[in-house]
């Protein structure tokens, strides 16, 4: 806005999840983790934008302090790559590729941790990964610089906030999360609150048509 001549007022409205639709699919039967171990879920593009070699990384470090999990459900130009990364640094992964959406929510919702992993630098804001997170009231471990999430990350306490290409901060925050069933369960909560206030496409995209039926008035 304060280089926009043309605009004279803005709307924020975030990218949406159809709540009932992804509840529908996660009340089919959650896909259940071991009791012994702690899933990492993922979900969205392998793409140059997304740091999977920093949590890679950051659950190599902690393999002697917890048993840890890492599920990436999706596809991209660096599958190859992140997965022989994977490999190399000897940890528990999985791959899924794509899957339906109806697969994807019932083996998100049976994870305990979700991860937003966004490379230092990148433009992302709120993207469509975040509605489904939140969706799945799941704490998450975040390392996207952008201010607008980390300040819902943090205003919301849905997870926590890591610094943006260390993985030492992301396995110490990793493990804090791991040790902690409670504050996982409460963060967790939070968010789904969140899913409801802020990314259910029932609610928030009304605002759109407000300032539609707004602007349409005005021009009659």
């Amino acid at each position: 806005m304060s280089v926009n001549n043309k605009c004279k007022e803005a709307h924020s409205v975030f990218i949406g999840v159809d709540l009932d639709i992804f509840d529908s699919f996660a009340n089919k039967g959650q896909i259940q983790a071991k009791d012994d171990e702690v899933t990492l879920a993922y979900i969205g593009t392998l793409g140059h934008s997304y740091d999977i070699k920093l949590c890679i990384d950051g659950i190599s470090l902690l393999k002697d302090k917890a048993k840890i999990k890492f599920i990436v459900m999706g596809d991209g130009p660096l599958k190859p790559e992140f997965e022989g990364y994977a490999l190399k640094k000897d940890i528990n992964a999985v791959f899924t590729g794509s899957l339906k959406y109806s697969e994807m929510v019932k083996t998100l919702t049976g994870c305990h941790i979700a991860v937003n992993p966004i490379v230092p630098k990148a433009m992302q804001s709120i993207i469509n990964k975040h509605g489904d997170y939140a969706a799945a009231g799941l704490p998450v471990l975040n390392t996207q610089a952008t201010q607008e999430y980390r300040e819902l990350v943090a205003d919301y306490n849905i997870g926590l906030n890591c610094i943006s290409g260390d993985p030492n901060d992301f396995a110490k925050n990793l493990l804090i999360l791991c040790s902690d069933k409670e504050l996982r369960q409460e963060m967790g909560n939070n968010h789904r609150r969140l899913a409801k206030e802020k990314f259910d496409r029932k609610i928030a995209y009304t605002t759109i048509v407000d300032i539609l039926m707004k602007l349409a008035k005005e021009k009659t």
